[in-house]
Order: structure tokens, then sequence, then C-alpha cells
């Protein structure tokens, strides 16, 4: 387990547009059958039997990802 680093950006940058968002304020999502991107929130779900579940995406869904333990 290495030290993080905490990167930042330069004092004087400039942005095209900064966006912020209240993190208490977005519920879970759950992604539906059969894309990606057909996504609800799970308040919005209701009763449903699950019988697959996929933790991640193709881009970051590695096991070794899903045990790495952070320390802040």
């Amino acid at each position: 387990m290495r030290p993080y680093r905490l990167y930042k950006s330069d004092p004087d940058a400039r942005y095209k547009e900064v966006k912020e968002f209240d993190a208490s304020k977005i519920h879970p999502q759950v992604a539906l059958p059969h894309i990606p991107s057909n996504t609800k929130d799970v308040r919005e779900i209701g009763k449903i039997e699950i019988d697959q579940v996929v933790i991640g995406s193709c881009t970051n869904g590695r096991l070794e990802d899903l045990r790495v333990r952070q320390r802040y």
C-alpha cells in the first residue's frame, strides 16, 4: 500500500465550465437491461428479483480494483 497523492490545478488555471454537485442528493443508480446508459434511481425501480449482478463496468470492473482499500 503506497501513499496516495493529491493533485491540484495550477493556481492560475482557467476552466471552460465548473459544475458542483451535492453528493448527498445523488441516490444510487441501477443500470437496467440492455445497455449501461439505461439507468434509473433505485427508488424508481420497486421490488425486483435479482439473479445476476455486475459490479463496475468493462473499464473498471476488475476484481483487484474492488479489493483495493484506501487510507485517508
